[in-house]
């Protein structure tokens, strides 16, 4: 035998144990040891996500999740869900000084609210983060600057990176000695170098590419498997969603067709008695067909081809109907990793199942989450770092952490609907909890809690010696404590005791001469 094929894993297993694998594979059965005969074989051609049949197949997903995206009430829900807890809310800076942070925390907040193409940095994120994501499987952001030389992110969805309708092998570029394949340009490492995006224009045009450095470009993809695009994560839930689509939309149009539809009335006399009047018409055997319209109401029709009365009820979609559209939207959401319960509704759930539920959930928004993370903080370091070269900040704030901060991310959602901070308090004051478990809850890192407790106290101190420091330069007693200006615990009477039996306070500040 050759050595150049390494010996099995399991080669090493005792002849016992080989006979119990053996046994165990014949269960297997009929489908194990016969699959062709059972299910159809699949081709790398369609397997391999960088082929070009594939990147066709990405293309026509890309259409349909964008359909569904705007008209399917689900992907809709799944969207905001995203946008809702998934977007970070801002970037609390922590460089060291209580100062420069506060500075830092006016200069973002100021910029954030046009550092989109006409919008804030908030609707760009999450719009490519989460909408054009979800939708098209990949997405960037791109830094541009205006007129003014100020910094812009513009918007390039799945659609505008590369040539939509052209599929090829990848092409060396002679001059830069890169290898262009689907919008992108890598070097013999493989590592993306430069992105080649289009600007869309009005019917389906697409014009204008640019060539981008991929250090200008901040790129969004969340592949479950490699792949040099991304594919959309509605490609298993495309055929659940249209399919109850249009199993909904057919029981609606039904039920609206019978809501029109009061009174059937048939008889076997009578004629139309003018040819050419909407309301009366002959049927092929020779019957007619009377209808009496209420304005905005049901209509009656009489057919004088038989004896009988047939009143209709009016029936909405029945329970079938409805059964099938949720056991459609529930593959829909497990292949989204959501629950049913939590994109939809929880009512069908007990106390332990929506605990499981919210469980999971939380986890695939934590990682929704720490997939945002990376380019938001990119994001806030470039701004910070060209306010120093544009002379925002002067150069000597380098010496601080002057780009180290913390990504603020809304609180996870909770299976206890009850549960709120005092419960929090309690837990913690009984000894039955930690500090850290209740920031964990809350998404906070420990490390910069405690850092921020601390730049918290040093401001508080500080506010308490000038106050002081006033009411004795106006003639005054400096009577200002600590519990003036904030609470050390979460008990007001607590700190508030303290401070009278140590003497350092007197809550009622007496205006007396000194």
């Amino acid at each position: 035998m050759s050595n150049i094929v390494r010996p099995s894993i399991f080669s090493g297993w005792k002849s016992g144990i080989q006979r119990v694998a053996l046994a165990t594979a014949k269960l297997a059965g009929y489908d194990a040891a016969k699959p062709s005969l059972t299910h159809e074989q699949h081709t790398r051609y369609n397997s391999n996500p960088n082929t070009i049949s594939s990147q066709v197949e990405r293309v026509s997903m890309m259409w349909n999740a964008e359909y569904l995206g705007k008209n399917e009430a689900f992907a809709i829900g799944y969207l905001n869900i995203r946008r809702n807890y998934c977007t970070p809310t801002g970037w609390t800076p922590t460089t060291g000084d209580i100062g420069l942070n506060k500075e830092i925390t006016e200069y973002l907040k100021e910029r954030n609210k046009t550092l989109g193409v006409n919008c804030s940095l908030k609707e760009t994120f999450e719009q490519i983060s989460s909408a054009e994501l979800a939708c098209g499987g990949d997405s960037a952001l791109v830094w541009i600057r205006d007129d003014a030389g100020e910094l812009h992110l513009m918007q390039a969805s799945s659609d505008q990176i590369g040539e939509l309708y052209t599929f090829s092998a990848p092409v060396t570029v002679p001059i830069d000695d890169l290898d262009y394949f689907s919008g992108m340009y890598f070097d013999d490492r493989g590592t993306r170098q430069a992105f080649k995006i289009y600007e869309r224009g009005f019917n389906q045009v697409y014009t204008n590419p640019e060539v981008y450095p991929a250090g200008d470009v901040i790129y969004f993809q969340d592949n479950l498997r490699r792949s040099v695009r991304g594919l959309t994560c509605f490609h298993g839930t495309i055929l659940s969603l249209e399919k109850a689509h249009r199993l909904f939309q057919s029981g609606m149009d039904s039920a609206n067709k019978q809501a029109k539809v009061a009174v059937v009335a048939r008889n076997n006399i009578g004629a139309p008695l003018d040819p050419y009047s909407y309301d009366q018409r002959q049927t092929d055997d020779g019957g007619v067909v009377y209808i009496e319209r209420n304005y905005d109401g049901a209509q009656t029709e009489y057919q004088f081809n038989g004896d009988s009365f047939d009143y209709m009820k009016t029936e909405s979609p029945g329970q079938e109907l409805i059964e099938g559209c949720k056991y459609a939207d529930a593959k829909a959401a497990a292949s989204l990793g959501l629950s049913y319960g939590f994109l939809v509704s929880m009512a069908a759930e007990g106390g332990a199942g929506i605990r499981l539920a919210i469980e999971k959930d939380s986890k695939q928004i934590e990682r929704l989450s720490e997939r945002n993370e990376a380019p938001y903080s990119r994001i806030m370091w470039t701004l910070l770092m060209d306010a120093v070269n544009r002379g925002d900040f002067p150069t000597s704030v380098l010496k601080y952490d002057f780009t180290k901060g913390s990504v603020n991310f809304p609180t996870l959602p909770s299976a206890d609907a009850y549960r709120d901070d005092q419960t929090d308090v309690k837990m913690v004051r009984a000894g039955l909890d930690s500090r850290i478990n209740v920031m964990a809850k809350y998404r906070l890192n420990m490390h910069e809690v405690i850092k921020q407790n601390g730049e918290y106290a040093m401001m508080a101190a500080k506010e308490v010696e000038d106050r002081n420091k006033e009411l004795t330069d106006s003639g005054y007693k400096p009577v200002i404590g600590i519990a003036s200006i904030s609470q050390d615990s979460d008990n007001p009477q607590q700190d508030a005791q303290a401070e009278v039996i140590d003497g350092t306070t007197n809550l009622q500040v007496e205006q007396v001469k000194v």
